[in-house]
């Protein structure tokens, strides 16, 4: 999501499966940088990576934090992480999918006071940058992005 020029805040989307027979409330998403954490750029389009930024932390909470028994759903916080990217071709619309990003951490999501440590098997970046009404709407009904089409990768 844009959020000055040429900077682009890193959202997190999460799918979670929840096989128990009762319902959750997630409390929160975090993660931990450590000895296996590292980004990984996936070089796609003509973008130029001038710099990563990072934000000082803020409170925020998980959208939609209730995970109904045996159900799955999608979970998102924006992360405090940014990244200045210019378009090579001068326009966002010629540079062709923006530059991926696999971001590898020690992922915890809380429920109540029960911490749990989740690995992600998959990730994905959407093809270009997507505006402040795409992020609000993305894990709704009626999204104009389908998080089931990305195009996601083995980590």
């Amino acid at each position: 999501m844009p959020d000055d020029k040429n900077v682009y805040e890193l959202g997190l989307v999460a799918k979670l499966f929840n096989s128990d027979t009762r319902a959750y409330t997630i409390n929160g998403i975090g993660y931990t940088a450590g000895p296996s954490s590292k980004f990984e750029l996936v070089g796609r389009g003509s973008w130029i990576l001038a710099r990563l930024a990072v934000f000082p932390p803020h409170a925020q909470s998980v959208e939609d934090r209730y995970i109904k028994a045996g159900s799955e759903g999608y979970y998102k916080l924006l992360l405090p992480i940014g990244m200045m990217l210019t378009p090579a071709n001068g326009s966002p619309d010629n540079s062709g999918p923006i530059t991926g990003i696999h971001m590898l951490a020690d992922w915890t999501f809380t429920f109540g006071k029960q911490h749990l440590k989740i690995n992600p098997e998959y990730s994905a970046t959407f093809e270009r940058p997507i505006t402040l009404a795409e992020w609000e709407a993305l894990t709704r009904p009626g999204s104009v992005i389908n998080l089931e089409n990305l195009n996601y990768q083995p980590l």
